[in-house]
């Protein structure tokens, strides 16, 4: 009997630990992708420097997680720190790489819905610092999302699409229909809900962004889940966006009864102008709705709260469970 070489699924462990390895420094790419997709700059070219005084990073202090560490989030050269965000995102790219291999296994699924949160990723720490989510993102996303479907139709283990309503079966041309239908209607209904609170609060509700993320979660996990996931969102949005709003309206009292003079909230035309630290705090909790093509939101302020986040949280939990939400309301066991 031959002994099983290192490519067999009985390594799947010391697979899983390239995996999550190998997702660490993917990791670092997509902190290089949120800083610089918005600023309209290349994701390539120049290299990793310091932003503080220009100093390309080395090999050896670019390693993701351990560089941080050994330098304790500071530039070698100039001392200037950096966020724990980088570490963070590192971290938990590596995590994500990781569980999606260990759901999904040796399937082309495994690889798409990779790609997927990587996506996500990046739509979310976008959306949070500058109130964007890139057509990048969302539209290129889509596209690839229906090209994995498409894929699926002759190699469907895994993916969610090939068996989900509304057309199952073995059909080769179902998982294309079935995401292509996800995207459409996942869009439209975030689009009517857009529509519905825009005409009810007289003011816009529903960045156009968010609609267009929708796109990207329909294609990949198909029209039931597009409910599911905005119900999620909706749940972690209240829990954490409605004590976010009660903390700025105390804040907003707090300056006017310091002084009659204190300055005014921030202004559509520039929200961010001279904030104190603690209007800072609160505006990268609360941030702000998103502006449509991917441009920064019409009218931010510090009661606007980003939904875009919570979408992206809500469709990974519906991604790795939501077979099992699905049954838990349906009853089936």
């Amino acid at each position: 009997m031959n002994d099983p070489n290192f490519f067999s699924p009985e390594f799947f462990y010391a697979h899983l630990g390239i995996i999550v390895i190998f997702g660490f420094l993917f990791g670092s790419f997509l902190n290089v992708c949120i800083y610089r997709i918005p600023a309209g700059l290349s994701i390539v070219l120049p290299g990793s420097h310091c932003y503080s005084c220009g100093t390309p990073i080395s090999w050896y202090d670019n390693i993701p997680l351990l560089s941080y560490l050994i330098l304790r989030g500071r530039c070698r050269y100039c001392n200037s720190s950096f966020s724990i965000r980088y570490f963070l995102i590192e971290l938990m790219t590596g995590l994500f790489f990781g569980l999606t291999f260990y759901y999904f296994r040796y399937t082309l699924a495994s690889l798409v819905y990779i790609v997927f949160i990587c996506l996500l990723i990046v739509a979310t720490f976008t959306d949070f610092d500058h109130w964007i989510i890139p057509d990048g993102v969302s539209l290129y996303g889509a596209l690839f999302g229906l090209a994995a479907a498409a894929l699926a139709g002759f190699y469907p283990r895994g993916f969610i699409v090939s068996n989900i309503w509304p057309l199952y079966g073995a059909a080769a041309w179902k998982p294309f229909l079935n995401a292509l239908s996800g995207a459409a209607a996942g869009a439209l209904l975030l689009y009517a809900i857009g529509a519905i609170g825009t005409f009810a609060f007289q003011k816009e509700a529903m960045g156009f962004g968010d609609v267009k993320l929708f796109l990207l979660i329909g294609s990949m996990l198909g029209v039931i889940n597009c409910i599911y996931v905005l119900m999620i969102a909706s749940f972690i949005g209240s829990i954490v966006g409605i004590p976010m709003f009660i903390l700025a309206k105390i804040s907003d009292r707090k300056k006017k009864s310091a002084s009659p003079d204190a300055l005014p909230e921030c202004s559509q035309e520039n929200p961010r102008e001279e904030p104190d630290r603690e209007e800072i705090i609160i505006q990268r909790l609360l941030s702000a709705s998103k502006g449509k093509g991917g441009n920064a939101a019409a009218s931010p302020g510090l009661h606007h709260i980003p939904f875009g986040p919570y979408i992206a949280l809500a469709a990974i939990i519906v991604l790795f469970w939501g077979e099992k939400i699905h049954n838990y309301l349906f009853g089936i066991y």
